[in-house]
Formats: structure tokens, sequence, C-alpha cells
């Protein structure tokens, strides 16, 4: 967990990203640029631009949106309309990245002195509020304790 900064920022030692292997496309020394968009249960997830654009871009090819859409096709259209650049910076053996102040507002990612909890594993890149994160585990039936024991990591489905 991390504490956000007053300036809406978090920061990442190069270590706690195990050294490029987890997040190869943060480098040190190099600005990344990334887009947020919203996780299934709170928080964001940060991908390339590229992707979110292509989705936009499927999904406006089927035309505007209109008042009788799909309860689906509205989701969409608000999970890709709730986007927000980030941009991850170097200094100081640091990466950087400022959180979002419409995801703040909206209660989707911590504000200053708040918990934010940053979650990586291969593909996956997610900022969370702290607590959004523990709720979202529990709903799912996930204790903390059960995380620890990675030997049956097939049976928490």
């Amino acid at each position: 967990m991390y504490t956000v900064e007053k300036d809406a920022r978090i920061r990442l030692t190069h270590k706690e990203l195990c050294d490029g292997v987890l997040v190869p496309w943060l480098k040190p020394g190099e600005k990344a640029h990334r887009m947020a968009v919203l996780t299934e249960g709170g928080g964001v997830s940060v991908l390339p631009p590229e992707e979110v654009e292509a989705a936009l871009a499927r999904l406006l090819s089927e035309g505007p949106l209109r008042t009788d859409a799909s309860a689906r096709r509205k989701a969409y259209h608000r999970y890709l309309g709730l986007r927000w650049m980030l941009t991850f910076t170097w200094s100081d053996s640091h990466f950087s990245v400022t959180l979002p102040a419409g995801a703040r507002r909206l209660g989707l990612l911590p504000d200053i002195k708040e918990a934010a909890a940053v979650c990586v594993s291969g593909s996956v890149f997610e900022i969370w509020h702290g607590d959004a994160l523990l709720a979202d585990l529990g709903s799912r039936g996930i204790s903390v304790e059960e995380i620890r024991d990675t030997d049956d990591l097939d049976g928490a489905a």
C-alpha cells in the first residue's frame, strides 16, 4: 500500500516493480503514457492508450449511442467514457504517477493522504483505493490469508 502524496501522486521504486520484469514498459529515465479505465470492481486498470482507443473506435463504429441501446452497450460507453491519461515519470530512482482528479472526485481512486493499492502481475497493472480493493476481494470470498497461500490459486475463482 502507498499513501497518496500532497500532489496526488504515488511513487513506485524500480525494485518494487522487479527491476522492469513485472512492468517492462516502465524504463528508468523514460516517460510512459498509459490510460486508466475502470476495473470490474473498482479502481482503474492501466492500459496502453492504443488498446483503449481501438476498443472505443470499435464501439463507435456501431453508430452513436441511443437511449434505446442495450444495457451492455451503454455500460461499454460508460466504461470507455471514463478514461484518463496517465504519465509515469522517472526521478530519484522512482516512477511517479499523478492520480487523475476526476477519478479521485468520483471516489474511484484515493485522494491525498489516503491509501492506494497497486496490483501488478503479468499484463495486469491496477490502481485501487486501498479499502475498495480489500472490499472487492472480500466480496469474491478471498481473504488476505488465502492470497498468501499460493499453493491453491485455481481454487479461488
